[in-house]
């Protein structure tokens, strides 16, 4: 008698492929205004200053924001609640 290993092999297979959750912390910063400064005035990097990321506000404010491009990732960004507050924390809020 042999035995069949491939059983196991699925059964394995399905446990790793289970999704886990993402952990963040929510910031207590709101969306809105560096939303508003992104698109108004992003590519000085204006919305960077304002959430203390002093060193990429610098960066975009000499290269005017990648010339434009930084700036339309961030603001994408922003929209999507995928940004984060100079702590780490993600912005998920809009007012």
């Amino acid at each position: 008698m042999t035995s069949d290993p491939l059983p196991a092999t699925i059964e394995f297979v399905e446990k790793q492929a289970e999704p886990q959750p993402v952990a963040f912390k929510k910031s207590e910063r709101k969306i809105l205004i560096p939303f508003l400064l992104c698109f108004l005035i992003g590519f000085l990097g204006v919305h960077r200053f304002y959430l203390g990321q002093w060193k990429a506000g610098f960066l975009q404010l000499i290269t005017l924001g990648g010339l434009t491009a930084w700036q339309a990732m961030d603001a994408v960004k922003l929209a999507a609640r995928e940004f984060n507050d100079r702590d780490g924390n993600r912005m998920v809020d809009w007012w």
